[in-house]
């Protein structure tokens, strides 16, 4: 169906998006939480139909559909990959930052209750600065592990700003002949090249499946919200069924969580315009604003949800899920409004750009 053009209306759609990755996300975490109770821990079954990381294959396809959104229009501009850059510094690295900072504090105070607190120097500093790196325990892992998706991102980010350097159809081949001769050579990087094998995992094919999902949102393609809906669920349904029959080869997750991630993110973000003011999808939208938040706070509130779980001898580990998951969405609402939000802004004004960010722009971004 071919709608009426692009508008940063349908966007609201991409923060529900959003959410439900940071939401899926969570959950997984949750359960593993709950698991670990000394109580009734070795009763408790996990519910897991889906590999619930697959919330952050949807992650990358959003990530790939709004930058290809906010800078279709910028391809071969002057000045245009430094101004790219400088916002997604300014949007992503301070609150990454805080969190790492958090984490290494929490280490060093509670060691003792953590089964890895060896803290490396040069690890710390290559996850600062988004690089791949060995931890003390021999895993690909930045010091906050969640910062693994992160070190996906900048990269993905540092590539996009190189292509738009050309114009747009140069670019976006190049681009995409980039990502996909690296995952193809991804076989025979040896392990021991650990961040050619890390940047060449074929997971990177999902940011150009972002790409494409934006060119055809930009191009008018609509689906009717029944379409929109049906394409939901068959992801989930195949996210189901891949999980089911055991086929998790790791260097084809762009097919196995990819490709249902992609069925569910175009179910969403290509669906034509209907009732979108309810409270309840108002309500959605806002935690999709607060989705990094949630997906930077989670492990912490999921720490002292569990803490006070322990200390008050409770058993039930699934209103314990319940309880985790709706404080961490809570706490990440207030985290965005409070630390966020400012930081990012605080940010913004020391680090000047050139011209202002366009309402496309901060409806995308935020």
């Amino acid at each position: 169906m071919i709608g009426s053009p692009a508008s940063t209306d349908y966007l609201s759609k991409v923060q529900i998006l959003r959410f439900i990755a940071a939401a899926v996300v969570l959950f997984g975490h949750a359960q593993h939480e709950a698991q670990s109770f000394t109580i009734s821990g070795a009763n408790f079954i996990m519910f897991t139909p889906i590999d619930w990381g697959s919330g952050v294959d949807i992650f990358f396809i959003v990530s790939g559909f709004v930058m290809y959104y906010i800078c279709h229009d910028r391809f071969g501009r002057d000045g245009e990959v430094g101004r790219f850059l400088k916002r997604r510094v300014i949007r992503v690295v301070p609150p990454y930052w805080l969190f790492t900072g958090l984490m290494i504090v929490a280490t060093v105070l509670f060691s003792a209750q953590l089964n890895h607190s060896s803290i490396d120097l040069n690890h710390v500093l290559a996850s600062l600065f988004f690089l791949p790196w060995v931890n003390p325990y021999g895993e690909t892992l930045p010091f906050l592990i969640l910062g693994w998706t992160l070190n996906y991102e900048i990269f993905f980010y540092i590539c996009f700003a190189v292509a738009l350097y050309f114009p747009r159809a140069w670019g976006v081949t190049t681009l995409c002949f980039a990502f996909a001769a690296a995952a193809a050579l991804h076989p025979i990087v040896p392990d021991s090249a650990w961040m050619l094998r890390f940047w060449s995992d074929p997971i990177i094919l999902e940011f150009l499946m972002g790409i494409a999902l934006a060119a055809l949102f930009l191009r008018g393609f609509r689906l009717s919200p029944m379409v929109g809906l049906l394409l939901v669920l068959g992801g989930f349904i195949l996210l189901t069924v891949f999980f089911m029959s055991g086929f998790r080869e790791p260097s084809l997750r762009f097919l196995w969580s990819g490709a249902p991630a992609l069925l569910i993110s175009a179910g969403l973000a290509l669906q034509s315009e209907g009732e979108r003011h309810s409270p309840a999808y108002r309500a959605l939208v806002s935690c999709g604003t607060a989705s990094y938040s949630l997906y930077l706070s989670h492990p912490f509130t999921i720490n002292a949800v569990g803490l006070v779980w322990r200390k008050l001898a409770l058993d039930m580990p699934w209103l314990f899920v319940f309880v985790t998951c709706v404080a961490s969405i809570a706490a990440s609402l207030v985290v965005y409004a409070l630390v966020e939000k400012p930081l990012v802004s605080s940010a913004r004004r020391m680090v000047s750009l050139p011209g202002r960010a366009s309402v496309r722009d901060v409806s995308a971004e935020n």
